[in-house]
């Protein structure tokens, strides 16, 4: 097979790159989070540390972590997941922590 499929409504075969993908199921957590558990855990973590959202982000990406959605979690990012994920576990991030290898 080279990875087409059968488009019933249209009648056509779809070339792999365009068919359809699956769409993933976003699994909420019993604390209101989207992220994957170990995501989590590493989140709260590094800002015990007291590392910066940028940081955090970069090491996140750095380690493998990936986003709600299943993707490869962002070198930079906004910070307002790794806020909220914060807020919720009662840890506050200082906006002028230390960065990573700084």
């Amino acid at each position: 097979s080279d990875g087409s499929e059968y488009d019933f409504a249209a009648g056509v075969f779809l070339p792999a790159s365009d068919a359809p993908r699956p769409k993933r199921r976003v699994i909420v957590a019993s604390d209101g989070l989207k992220q994957h558990p170990a995501t989590v855990r590493r989140i709260c973590e590094l800002a015990r540390q007291g590392l910066a959202p940028i940081a955090i982000s970069a090491t996140l990406h750095d380690e493998g972590h990936v986003n709600s959605k299943g993707s490869l979690w962002a070198r930079m990012t906004d910070g307002k997941v790794i806020e909220r994920v914060a807020a919720r576990h009662g840890i506050r991030l200082a906006p002028d922590a230390p960065r990573l290898n700084a």
